[in-house]
Formats: structure tokens, sequence, C-alpha cells
């Protein structure tokens, strides 16, 4: 669903709220490891929603904003750097 939604919404707005989104639920994972299970597998399940988003948002970001001949190389040094870190 994370494509379908991200053919559909602003894809910026779409990466910038699931990187805030993953920032906030890093940050309180301790607290939620804390908190007992239940409410790390939350807050972990929260993050996976957050990171699937991701990927299908920079993809249509790069289908809407760079030039045609530029697509191919574009998506491979995305995905050649995800190897890297």
């Amino acid at each position: 669903p994370s494509g379908w939604i991200a053919s559909r919404a602003p894809p910026m707005v779409l990466l910038v709220g699931a990187v805030l989104t993953w920032s906030l639920v890093t940050a309180l994972t301790p607290a939620a490891a804390l908190a007992g299970v239940p409410a790390l597998i939350g807050c972990r399940a929260v993050l996976g929603l957050a990171e699937g988003i991701c990927l299908p948002a920079v993809y249509q970001l790069f289908a809407l904003r760079l030039p045609a001949h530029l697509l191919s190389r574009g998506f491979a040094a995305l995905n050649a750097g995800g190897g890297f870190g």
C-alpha cells in the first residue's frame, strides 16, 4: 500500500513525515523497552511503517523531479547507496 499512497500524495510531504516519525520513534525506543514488550513491539511496528513509506516516496520523487534521461542514473545511485549504509 505504500506505493499506492506515494503515487497519490505529495512525495516530499510523505518523505518528511516518514523521516520525522522514524526519528521520533527511534528516540522513544529505549523508553518503550523500559515500559515493556508490548510497548517495544508497538514502537518497532510504527518504525517499520515509517520506513516502509520512504523508498516508494523517493521513487515517486525521482520520477517527478528528474529529467527522463537521468532517471536510470538516479535510481542506480539510490539503489547502490543502500549497500553502503
